[in-house]
């Protein structure tokens, strides 16, 4: 995991730095939820650069299970911050190229025939794969997610299965794959966890913390606004969603918090 996480911070500064050296726009393509977010973020930290979100579909994050009017408020915001679209059409080919001035460029044929001309490209795919396949094939399903229970321990089609649990995006289960759902699902496992020692070690009968069904909901930080969907309250937008639901640094403090990482640990005697 650290070498992943550490391969990842250096692709993101790579791609910062081609950005300061770019002359045309970028554009990212074949995009979900952090295809949205980066393309918005580029042109609020560049706002000369010319950015370009491609996708393959009539209407943004096509594969999630959000109503229309929460899709098209958000390519409504993205366009304010000055990001340009470019939908219903899939990026077919990516060529290397060389600008008359001799700078790299890149040339994409896209489905319909057409070219476009960019500096830099970054796929953002919106579809990620399951890192499972070490795992019995009996306890994924067919996507390669891993069968839980309420409990986030494994369900009882392999052996051991109660001494294994799964949370965050690996596992099977309701909702959109969120930051906070994954937090949520970190905190059961690990309570859970702690209970089953408990009763191995002491014989304390633990009382399971247990997951109930996740319903699609969403927040998203486009430029300087967020735009959040939930059933309740249904689709908004806002400078002042951006604060309550991203702070100052895109969430980083308020998981930060939530998790306690900043406290000392006191050991409970």
């Amino acid at each position: 995991m650290p070498a992943r996480v550490s391969s990842s911070l250096v692709e993101v500064c790579v791609l910062f730095c081609a950005c300061e050296r770019a002359s045309s726009f970028l554009t990212p393509s074949h995009t979900g939820a952090v295809g949205i977010e980066m393309a918005a973020e580029l042109k609020l930290i560049y706002p000369s650069l010319r950015v370009t979100l491609i996708h393959s579909r009539d209407k943004l994050l096509s594969s999630e299970p959000l109503p229309d009017d929460f899709k098209d408020r958000t390519l409504a915001v993205l366009h304010e911050t000055g990001v340009e679209t470019i939908m219903g059409r899939r990026v077919l080919e990516t060529t290397p190229a060389t600008s008359e001035d001799g700078s790299p460029i890149y040339k994409l044929t896209l489905s319909d025939g057409s070219q476009v001309t960019t500096g830099q490209v970054v796929n953002a795919l919106s579809k990620s794969i399951p890192t499972s396949s070490y795992l019995p094939k009996a306890i994924l399903d067919e996507e390669g997610y891993v069968k839980v229970q309420p409990s986030l321990r494994f369900q009882d089609l392999v052996p051991n299965a109660e001494f294994h649990y799964a949370a965050g995006d690996i596992v099977k289960w309701s909702g959109i794959k969120r930051c906070g759902a994954a937090m949520h699902m970190g905190q059961y496992a690990a309570q859970n966890i702690h209970a089953h020692m408990l009763k191995e070690v002491s014989g304390v009968e633990p009382t399971w913390k247990e997951l109930s069904e996740f319903p699609p909901m969403i927040g998203l930080a486009v430029g300087k606004k967020a735009v959040v969907y939930d059933p309740q309250e249904g689709t908004s937008d806002g400078e002042h969603l951006m604060k309550s639901y991203f702070g100052q640094d895109l969430g980083h403090q308020i998981c930060w918090n939530y998790m306690q990482l900043g406290r000392e640990f006191v050991a409970v005697a």
